[in-house]
């Protein structure tokens, strides 16, 4: 029945970028804020809290990252099911060198269902020449 249309499991490119990047942004925002003011806070804590807010730092400071590679993980999981229509451990391969970077790019720029279709929408077009402006340009900045 070719009037039938498919449904894929996962998460679809936008919901993949929006976790990416936003949960990339929390995580950096967060380290970022602790580093600038991490003596202002053991300093205040010491003197108004208990040694258990100074703990409660150190946790998370500890966990803010190990919460961003879950996140990260789980993420590249859902969008291969959404994209090759196949369970496995699609996450656990951005622990791989080289072959990390070849499923970020899977994830970031295929549509739903490639693996069906084979062949790039105009989102992911766009969301190339996106990638490549955005990479010549900070090329360009780093050349000075």
């Amino acid at each position: 029945q070719p009037d039938t249309i498919k449904q894929y499991d996962g998460i679809n490119l936008e919901t993949f970028w929006f976790i990416l990047f936003g949960i990339s942004a929390l995580t950096y925002a967060g380290m970022n804020w602790y580093v600038e003011h991490s003596l202002d806070v053991i300093a205040y804590q010491q003197k108004y809290l208990s040694p258990v807010g100074g703990l409660f730092s150190s946790i998370l400071i500890f966990l803010t990252p190990i919460l961003w590679v879950i996140t990260v993980v789980w993420a590249h999981n859902k969008r291969m099911l959404n994209i090759m229509g196949s369970k496995g451990v699609w996450g656990l391969l951005v622990f791989v060198p080289i072959i990390n970077v070849g499923v970020l790019l899977m994830c970031l720029f295929l549509p739903t269902g490639w693996k069906d279709t084979r062949r790039l929408d105009i989102k992911a077009w766009l969301l190339v020449l996106l990638a490549a402006i955005l990479g010549i340009g900070f090329y360009r900045f780093m050349q000075g």
